[in-house]
């Protein structure tokens, strides 16, 4: 049992040593192997703009986030009119448009695997962001 404990050791430690041996090789030629394949993803280049993926979140965010409307048009309508207007008539905008967030949200996530996947329904694209970028 000894024995077989030395050479499983003995083995082991060699097998250690030479892979060191050869990486330490290896970073003194400062040679970096790089393999090529051509189903290579340029990451870089990758984005999920144009693919399923952002379209399901796209319908996820807007679904569970679609509350947020609620708040965001009476401010809205409050700076561009008066704060009166905006609570009532930016209240009641608020409201249609929640509805219509949570529909296009629920829309885009079923329908998230038929193309287009970079065109919202809705402008702006989330309910968070400011209107001047749609």
């Amino acid at each position: 049992m000894r024995k077989k404990f030395i050479i499983c050791f003995l083995i082991i430690f060699a097998f250690i040593f030479t892979f060191r041996l050869y990486a330490a090789e290896q970073g003194e030629k400062g040679e970096e192997e790089v393999i090529y394949s051509p189903k290579a993803v340029d990451a870089q280049k990758f984005t999920l703009q144009k693919t399923p993926v952002n379209k399901l979140v796209r319908g996820f965010v807007n679904m569970t986030l679609c509350w947020a409307e609620l708040f965001a048009q009476p401010i809205k309508v409050s700076k561009e009119r008066n704060p009166g207007v905006g609570l009532t008539l930016g209240l009641v905008e608020g409201v249609f448009l929640s509805a219509l967030r949570a529909a296009t949200g629920l829309f885009d996530t079923v329908t998230c695997l038929i193309p287009p996947y970079d065109r919202p329904l809705m402008k702006p694209e989330y309910a968070f962001e400011s209107p001047e970028k749609a």
